[in-house]
């Protein structure tokens, strides 16, 4: 089990990728901006991009309006 912070709430997660914590958090990942440790994940890297404890997620998602 990793602790992760995501969007400021500490939680444990066993998962190895960041792919992997979005399905957890069931999360569609097309519909949303990630970031991890202060970068930008693109969403072609979402899938490997490894995950550990201490990781800290942003899970942006899109606002309309105008």
């Amino acid at each position: 089990m990793a602790k992760i912070k995501v969007n400021g709430e500490e939680k444990e997660f066993n998962v190895e990728t960041l792919g992997a914590l979005l399905t957890a958090l069931e999360i569609k990942p097309e519909r949303v901006a990630v970031v991890k440790n202060g970068r930008i994940v693109p969403r072609s890297e979402r899938e490997n991009e490894p995950v550990t404890d201490g990781d800290s997620v942003d899970i942006f998602s899109p606002v309309n309006g105008g």
